[in-house]
């Protein structure tokens, strides 16, 4: 379904672009297949395209990971996530966020050539 969205997405003449690589002129878009939970594995599909024609790319040099944004402006990464690109050229991911005591909020990071995506999430309970 995720896949027929975006292919609909990418083929009108105005294309949407969630999270832009702004130097590279490149989008991202995500969405959840299962989750995102806290405590559980969450999985995603992903596209990174280019935001003029529309063309989905798999760049060699990125890199996709989990980042916690803390209450108190402290900041680290995450548990590792899988993930890889499929023959379409799809990011298939999968994710565990866990929050226990900790207040703040998660976020998907896809960074190239130095920049960096942020993709908040909310976590479903």
């Amino acid at each position: 379904m995720f896949k027929t969205i975006i292919a609909l997405l990418l083929t009108t003449s105005i294309i949407a672009c969630p999270y832009q690589f702004k130097s590279q002129n490149l989008c991202v878009d995500i969405e959840w297949t299962n989750g995102p939970f806290d405590g559980a594995p969450s999985s995603f599909e992903a596209v990174v395209y280019d935001k003029d024609s529309g063309e989905k790319i798999a760049p060699e040099n990125l890199e996709v990971y989990v980042w916690m944004m803390m209450a108190n402006g402290h900041q680290h990464g995450g548990p590792a996530i899988n993930w890889a690109f499929d023959e379409d050229q799809v990011i298939d991911g999968t994710a565990k966020f866990f929050m226990g005591r900790m207040k703040g909020y998660w976020q998907v990071r896809f960074e190239l050539n130095e920049e960096i995506v942020a993709v908040d999430v909310e976590l479903k309970k």
